[in-house]
């Protein structure tokens, strides 16, 4: 998934991922809706963290996109022009 965010005045997104196989995979979700169905509290530790690490405030949270909004910026920022 996606979590877009407020920084400074700029919008930005923050990709979210798990693995999805193997010994690495602790988490059962095979897209984003599982994941924010069955682990909401993860989202919120997520959200709580980027809301926080450059100190109160900072950061506002918009909100939480799907793996196919995530996919999709993928695709963007790997089709842009180097900077």
């Amino acid at each position: 998934g996606a979590l877009v965010l407020l920084d400074l005045g700029e919008i930005y997104t923050q990709l979210i991922a798990i693995p999805a196989k193997g010994a690495a995979s602790v988490i059962q979700a095979d897209n984003f809706l599982d994941f924010a169905t069955r682990y909401d509290a993860a989202l919120r530790i997520i959200e709580d963290w980027f809301q926080n690490y450059k100190g109160n405030g900072e950061v506002e949270i918009i909100r939480w996109e799907d793996d196919a909004y995530a996919r999709e910026e993928i695709e963007r920022w790997r089709k842009a022009p180097p900077q």
